[in-house]
């Protein structure tokens, strides 16, 4: 499929590249054996335009790659790899990468169907910018099946 990125961030150096992007995605999911899924994510960005004011950024050419795996068990609970993707930018030619693992649930809360989970993450090398060596992560996430 297709993949864009449409320029938000304003003049903030910081919080976005200030570049129009677009580029191809693929996702592939084994379903193969029972209570495991794996598989793997991954997208090409590139920069095809500036917003108005950010023509002096560098551009944009980054890979990002997100193997998963999920061990499903009784009762909702799960283990797996994080949500995080494993990028290259082939401007700096520098990984952006994360280790760690999330466990959660899939339960109801109330009649609502609802995936419970945390994560920890541990980050050796980020090409974004300062970024902390350790996170932790916890969400719910509202689910609505058909």
């Amino acid at each position: 499929g297709l993949n864009t990125v449409i320029p938000t961030a304003g003049d903030n150096d910081f919080t976005g590249s200030g570049k129009w992007q677009a580029g191809p995605s693929a996702l592939y999911i084994n379903m193969q054996t029972p209570k495991l899924q794996w598989g793997i994510f991954a997208y090409q960005l590139w920069d095809f335009a500036s917003s108005s004011g950010n023509s002096d950024r560098p551009g944009v050419s980054k890979l990002s790659l997100q193997p998963f795996i999920t061990k499903h068990f009784d009762k909702g609970w799960y283990i797996g790899t994080p949500d995080t993707p494993q990028t290259y930018n082939f401007k700096s030619k520098k990984w952006t990468w994360a280790l760690g693992g999330q466990a959660g649930r899939v339960t109801k809360l109330g009649k609502q169907p609802v995936k419970m989970f945390g994560e920890v993450l541990y980050n050796p090398e980020d090409d974004n910018g300062p970024t902390a060596k350790w996170t932790a992560r916890v969400g719910l996430t509202l689910l609505f099946p058909e």
